[in-house]
């Protein structure tokens, strides 16, 4: 589960340096080779509630698999693009892999309780009175 929220930020910070390459490789300019960056960001924020509400339905594993599945699918086949455009597509898929954080979360919770007898969920385990089961 950490190894996953590692690759999300991973991919992240992996691309930066490249942008500029990206513009010699594919003979393009600056703006279109941001939305490479960009289709990854906005697919993420886009599926992951999506997907959390689904591994609420059918299991945490069911979409983690998922979701990894379309995140392998998005770097091969990402890596192997001649065509800015077919790039940004795969970027997008691979974007899902941003979902992977508040599923790989949802097993480990800590409980936090605060003075005034309030419990604050931090991560996820089972809370009681008492801390953590």
């Amino acid at each position: 589960m950490g190894l996953s929220i590692i690759l999300v930020l991973y991919v992240h910070t992996s691309l930066a340096p490249a942008l500029t390459q990206m513009v010699d490789y594919f003979d393009t300019d600056y703006g279109t080779v941001s939305w490479v960056f960009t289709a990854y960001l906005v697919s993420g924020a886009a599926v992951t509630i999506v997907i959390g509400r689904l591994a609420d339905i059918f299991g945490a594993k069911k979409m983690l698999l998922l979701v990894m599945i379309c995140y392998i699918v998005g770097t091969v086949f990402g890596g192997f693009t001649q065509n800015i455009y077919t790039l940004l597509v795969f970027r997008t898929i691979q974007g899902v892999a941003v979902a992977l954080v508040p599923i790989a979360s949802e097993s480990q919770e800590i409980c936090i309780h605060l003075k005034n007898s309030l419990t604050l969920k931090v991560f996820s385990y089972p809370c009681t009175r008492e801390g953590v089961q």
